[in-house]
């Protein structure tokens, strides 16, 4: 066996163990794009793909060039192993000029499975009433986000991505936010009150379908910690009149460095 089929053989075998770390860890992957961790700085918002496109499209921004692409953004359990063990048997057969690119391809796929590993750790997702929010979270260390504290601190700084999809049959509106943030040691750090309006100076209209998309940032007192929080949620009739009031639910998530 040359050295590169070797070499490929090996990161097979690390591309696997880190596949088995995650289907331990979470029973399959979720795959998302990674953070922009300066996007808070102005208060990032976009409309944005359903999870279903939004997740194939990080597959396809984040591993282009893979011989056998996934058909699907989220693996299950066992999916991603397999799908491992696809690409690494369509390349068996490549000659050694070939080999070198697809091992250049395979240390790509090796540092996004890893990067993966950490972005699942330190995102959650809750359905409530048709309204789907998914959030991750980001350290950007010690700086300030100047919307959020008026003192300089050398507080450890977390950057959050949020998604907010309607994921019903009924078009809703988001009106108001609470946060509750936690730290390691179990203290309350920082409310954001129940019904404090939209997010980001927003308080967008959802149509079936759609999906908002927003950035911001949190301090903390301590190195790690967690928050969670809701949504005031109105579901709407026609002429966008108000027909009932709920909360779709923030699940918590980890702070973490």
């Amino acid at each position: 066996m040359s050295v590169k089929k070797k070499a490929a053989l090996t990161l097979y075998r690390a591309a696997q163990k880190t596949a088995r770390k995650i289907d331990a860890a979470f029973g399959g992957l979720d795959v998302r794009l990674p953070l922009d961790k300066s996007a808070w700085q102005h208060a990032a918002h976009e409309w944005s793909s359903p999870t279903d496109d939004y997740r194939l499209k990080a597959v396809s921004e984040l591993l282009p060039d893979l011989p056998k692409a996934p058909g699907n953004g989220s693996f299950r359990r066992g999916e991603l192993k397999r799908s491992i063990r696809a690409n690494f048997e369509a390349s068996a057969a490549a000659s050694d000029g070939q080999t070198s690119a697809l091992l250049d391809l395979g240390f790509d796929a090796l540092r996004v499975l890893a990067e993966q590993f950490t972005l699942e750790q330190c995102s959650s997702s809750a359905s409530t009433q048709g309204v789907l929010v998914e959030i991750t979270t980001a350290p950007i260390g010690n700086r300030i986000p100047v919307d959020l504290i008026e003192t300089a601190t050398l507080r450890p700084v977390w950057t959050y991505r949020v998604r907010v999809e309607n994921i019903g049959q009924k078009k809703v509106q988001l009106l108001g936010r609470q946060w509750l943030i936690i730290t390691s040691e179990g203290q309350q750090h920082a409310v954001v009150p129940r019904g404090s309006t939209g997010v980001v100076g927003c308080t967008p209209i959802l149509k079936p379908g759609e999906c908002f998309q927003y950035y911001s940032a949190t301090d903390l007192s301590t190195s790690s910690g967690s928050m969670r929080g809701s949504f005031q949620m109105v579901e709407l009739g026609r002429g966008n009149d108000p027909v009932r009031t709920f909360d779709a639910v923030i699940p918590s998530v980890l702070l973490q460095s």
